[in-house]
């Protein structure tokens, strides 16, 4: 009995406890996911609370913010707004009908879309850009009581510009809908005249880091290294 009890008690003593499985380490939050609309107008990408801000004022007919775009969106987004640290945001600097067309395009695709949707028109930024030369060109000056949404759709059509939209997955009469929407016409506008005429940017791409302008900063060349600095420090 004694010998029985003393083994019992032994087993006790040297068999370890289960230990309780080690928990999975939480994989990071990827902030590309984070894309809202602001009060300024813009489309902003990346974590609200992050300890930069980047803001560029641009242009979808500009040909400096279509390289800029081809060259460092996706650098700016995989880099520095995926972990956290960078929050990106474009806000339209309208120049001209071509340009209303294609930011109606990439904002009909709403903020979880506008970023893809923008790459695909600064991609063929010069094709599409031609095209809508050509074509209004050839049309005659519409009347004060044109209706504005079937000028706008056709300038759409006939540039390419719409076709590149239903690539993005934005379905025509979805673009019709947002051709005709001039609640969203008027916040492209407004954002356009703080850009040009309250910020007084000057031309574009204009940046703007952490509130302050970047002066002389145009490229990625010259933007990159001042993103490291402002993310690293």
């Amino acid at each position: 009995m004694l010998r029985a009890a003393f083994a019992s008690l032994l087993l006790v003593v040297v068999t370890p406890a289960i230990a309780a499985p080690p928990r999975a380490a939480r994989a990071p939050q990827d902030w590309t996911r984070t894309v809202v609309q602001t009060p300024e107008g813009g489309i902003r990408i990346g974590n609200p609370r992050a300890r930069s801000q980047l803001v560029e004022y641009g242009s979808f007919t500009c040909p400096h913010c279509g390289a800029f775009a081809r060259e460092a969106f996706q650098p700016i987004i995989d880099r520095y707004v995926r972990t956290g640290r960078l929050a990106f945001e474009f806000r339209i600097a309208l120049r001209d009908k071509a340009d209303l067309v294609a930011a109606l395009t990439a904002r009909c695709a709403g903020p979880g879309r506008f970023f893809g949707t923008a790459e695909g028109l600064f991609a063929t930024q010069q094709e599409w850009f031609n095209r809508a030369v050509a074509y209004d060109q050839k049309q005659p000056q519409p009347p004060a009581t044109a209706d504005l949404a079937a000028v706008i759709g056709g300038l759409a059509d006939g540039s390419g510009i719409a076709a590149i939209g239903i690539r993005h997955g934005i379905a025509r009469p979805q673009l019709q809908r947002c051709y005709a929407d001039a609640s969203l016409r008027g916040t492209l506008s407004k954002a356009a005249e703080d850009a040009w005429n309250v910020r007084q940017i000057g031309g574009t791409p204009a940046f703007y880091l952490n509130g302050d302008k970047l002066d002389g900063v145009y490229g990625w060349s010259a933007l990159e290294p001042q993103l490291r600095a402002a993310t690293h420090g």
